[in-house]
């Protein structure tokens, strides 16, 4: 019975063994016996004629990858094919060893019988595991396996050779979901050189699609037929968010590769050429921005705004209540609702409220809150993909914080500290130096540089609202979460002297402030 069990044991680690190794058993099976020389199996998939000439070229090379297809072969085999050679396959020998560092193979069946590689004949190129398109080949698209150390190959005659292009199938995914029925246009641009010029002209093929909640979700797979076979080829791709026809501050837009249309323009960075290719994905997670006006949300909420250092902040609190994208943000959540939150959400701070002694301030209505105080965001509002920051800016990061608040005279010791309570910055009073004077707390602020950091609360993650006016100081986020899975993201509370870092729970209502860096 042992016997018999490790005998079953045996065959099936066999079978699995024969199983993986197939192709390679096959190019076995079909070894010339005796050869000094590199076998070539065939079989046809693709079927010539009876009577077609096969012909297989074996290329020399120095370096890996070195181009081949530019020049003549260094060996040539010809073979009238029989009707049994292409049902059954058939072995063909290149005799004597190869010296050479590298080679290549290709093979083509002559099925117009001109005696060379031409339209509509069989065509591949040795790809090791694969047959490979000759034309991918010899655009650089596919690589061919060197066979220098091979003694067989496998050559599956599977593939028409074509010196048309082939089409270009684009898969377009959007990680900044807009909403179902915005516009999408792809534009593609023939181009001579790498560089050549295409923002300034219309592209050469415009398509237009209205997008569906589907294809939003899903992703969408646009096919362009009929292109001309140039050396370059740019893809420029945008969502018209504000539905006004045109490419406008606040659309999603992009060059495939991830250029911004301001760097290609701007020649801060080059287009990808996709001239070569017949599949790209591309995902539109590039906003198309104003670059020289002040921020301005998608509500039409424009900020006033300060330099300090290298950086740009804006000098008021967020008001938005849409993502960039114009998908509202949630609001009008009772408490218990917002400590169950685990999605965007924003609130006001309950109204008429006084501050106190060290912020004497009475605001008696909703809309005077949000005018000069903005809006309260939970933490999941910063993470959504849609995005909240005003095109062009950004939630500001712990690295954001910290590069102003060095500026501002920490010590580098004091930027790493956490925690709700702490001296973090004290004795260099950084947080006096962006406190507004209203905030009469000891000491007074001195707001340097215009920040206007104030005590206007937050919503507490049992949905109580808070500490409006208290020394507690001015709760602001950050967008750098503490882990991908965590329910913790890193805020700042601008206290009387200090600024403490520290990690609140995502369903806290904190202030936003945006940032981004310095324009030249």
């Amino acid at each position: 019975m042992k016997r018999h069990h490790l005998l079953l044991g045996f065959l099936s680690c066999l079978i699995l063994i024969l199983a993986a190794c197939r192709k390679d058993n096959r190019d076995i099976k079909l070894e010339v016996k005796n050869s000094n020389g590199l076998d070539l199996n065939f079989s046809f998939e693709e079927k010539p004629a009876p009577g077609t000439q096969l012909i297989a070229h074996l290329y020399y090379a120095e370096e890996e990858n070195e181009p081949f297809l530019d020049r003549e072969p260094d060996k040539v085999l010809k073979h009238t094919l029989t009707a049994k050679e292409i049902a059954e396959g058939l072995t063909l020998t290149f005799e004597g060893k190869i010296t050479s560092p590298f080679a290549y193979a290709i093979a083509f069946a002559d099925v117009d019988d001109d005696s060379k590689l031409s339209e509509g004949d069989i065509a591949v190129a040795y790809g090791g595991g694969e047959s490979l398109n000759v034309w991918e080949v010899m655009r650089k698209v596919a690589t061919a396996e060197s066979v220098s150390h091979r003694k067989f190959l496998t050559m599956i005659m599977d593939r028409l050779y074509s010196t048309q292009r082939p089409p270009l199938e684009m898969l377009i995914t959007f990680p900044a979901p807009p909403l179902a029925g915005a516009q999408l246009e792809v534009g593609l641009y023939y181009a001579g050189t790498e560089d050549e010029p295409v923002t300034g002209r219309t592209p050469d093929i415009i398509r237009q699609h209205t997008l569906t909640q589907s294809e939003i979700d899903n992703g969408l797979t646009l096919v362009f037929e009929n292109l001309e076979d140039v050396p370059y080829l740019f893809a420029r791709a945008y969502v018209d968010i504000d539905g006004g026809g045109d490419l406008n501050h606040g659309d999603i837009a992009m060059f495939y590769g991830g250029a911004s249309i301001n760097d290609v323009l701007q020649n801060r960075a080059l287009p990808q050429n996709i001239g070569p290719l017949a599949n790209v994905d591309m995902a539109l997670s590039v906003w198309h921005a104003d670059e020289v006006g002040p921020p301005v949300d998608i509500d039409g909420n424009e900020y006033a705004i300060v330099t300090i250092g290298n950086q740009e902040w804006m000098t008021e609190n967020l008001k938005v209540t849409h993502y960039r994208t114009g998908a509202p943000i949630p609001t009008g959540f009772t408490d218990s609702d917002w400590a169950g939150l685990t999605s965007g959400a924003y609130a006001v701070y309950s109204t008429p409220v006084t501050g106190s002694a060290a912020f004497p301030v009475t605001v008696a209505t909703e809309a005077e809150m949000v005018a000069r105080f903005g809006r309260l965001y939970n933490g999941y509002t910063v993470l959504d993909p849609r995005g909240v920051a005003p095109v062009g800016w950004r939630v500001p990061t712990d690295e954001d914080f910290k590069e102003l608040e060095r500026f501002l005279g920490m010590p580098e010791a004091d930027l790493e500290i956490s925690g709700e309570s702490t001296a973090r910055g004290a004795t260099q009073d950084v947080a006096v130096k962006l406190r507004s004077a209203v905030w009469t707390s000891a000491p007074v602020g001195t707001d340097d540089y215009g920040f206007g950091a104030a005590p206007v609360g937050r919503r507490h993650i049992t949905g109580a609202f808070e500490k409006f006016g208290a020394w507690e100081g001015h709760y602001m986020w950050t967008s750098t979460q503490n882990n991908p899975t965590s329910i913790y993201m890193t805020a700042r509370v601008i206290r009387a002297k200090p600024i403490n870092r520290y990690s609140p729970d995502l369903r806290s209502g904190f202030s936003i402030r945006c940032v981004r860096d310095k324009q030249q």
